[in-house]
């Protein structure tokens, strides 16, 4: 799509697709909270014309997936540089995912070189394997040849291509240290939603960029501010790039402030651990995206 709602990115392209039922959409699986309210999820059990199979994500598929060439192509199409988020509606590094597609795909990325590409996951393991294969070069040099009639060059890791992971909580901080392994000119995480306090341990495990967000839709749980500052001082201090992306559909609250408003109607009290505090049920729009005042849009791999 040559446009988007995310703001971290321009476009997105989503060239894995899955058919069940003679419709067209999307499969992923469930693997850890964050994914419990997940809006690819939401599209795909709609079933809308050519963006759903109706199925949810969770355990074993009917759908057939497959890659569809003709979005590739898009990306070399496309003139005018944009930052391509892979792979919204799904995980690029699912076990539904060949080897031979990732190969077509990094092959897309290393022919268009004016565009940067962003590929986002929850399989940190399958992602380093990957691309720490010192097979995966020549794979990908014979893919672009057949597809495009042109070598991908000799690059590895792609430099246009940044890798992240996504985290919500500190019980998932081995995907960082698999980042931290994985042969890659740019790495981030995105911690959307937050759904804890998160120790990046940045003097250690290097980062070229932090995207934090809070959850939003159905279902939302709240970011609690102490976590999204947390990360925001961390990056300061460790001189990272800082995107803060939302707070979500909840907005955090002085209840004194609320009450002398007359909001307190859709005002509720969210305890998590040490952590309680008023939220303001006011949905992504209206709660923003600043932090303390302040829009942070400092993107993954760019000076700041």
């Amino acid at each position: 799509m040559d446009k988007t709602k995310i703001e971290w990115a321009s476009a997105t392209l989503n060239p894995i697709r899955a058919a069940h039922d003679g419709k067209i959409g999307f499969h992923c699986i469930r693997v850890s909270p964050g994914c419990e309210h997940c809006y690819a999820e939401t599209m795909n059990v709609r079933a809308l014309p050519n963006a759903g199979t109706g199925l949810r994500y969770v355990g074993t598929s009917e759908a057939a997936t497959y890659l569809d060439t003709d979005v590739l192509f898009k990306a070399e199409r496309w003139e005018r540089p944009r930052r391509i988020f892979w792979c919204s509606m799904t995980d690029l590094f699912g076990p539904w995912v060949t080897t031979k597609m990732l190969d077509r795909i990094h092959a897309t990325m290393a022919i268009s070189k004016h565009h940067t590409h962003m590929v986002l996951t929850k399989r940190s393991e399958a992602m380093r394997d990957y691309l720490n294969d010192p097979l995966s070069l020549e794979r990908v040099r014979t893919a672009a040849d057949l597809a495009f009639g042109e070598p991908a060059g000799a690059e590895w890791p792609l430099a246009n291509v940044q890798y992240g992971v996504s985290i919500e909580s500190q019980d998932y901080f081995g995907r960082i240290v698999d980042l931290f392994r994985t042969e890659a000119a740019v790495r981030f995480i995105s911690a959307e939603p937050l759904l804890g306090p998160l120790d990046l341990k940045l003097k250690k495990y290097r980062l070229d960029g932090v995207i934090v967000g809070g959850e939003s839709g159905s279902g939302a749980r709240p970011m609690f501010p102490a976590w999204a500052r947390n990360l925001r001082d961390q990056c300061l201090q460790g001189k990272t790039p800082f995107f803060f992306k939302q707070w979500g559909s909840w907005l955090p609250v002085d209840p004194v402030i609320a009450a002398v408003e007359g909001r307190m109607g859709t005002v509720k009290t969210f305890s998590n651990g040490q952590f309680s505090g008023f939220f303001d049920l006011v949905g992504k729009a209206g709660a923003g995206r600043a932090l303390d005042g302040v829009e942070w849009d400092q993107l993954p791999g760019e000076p700041i």
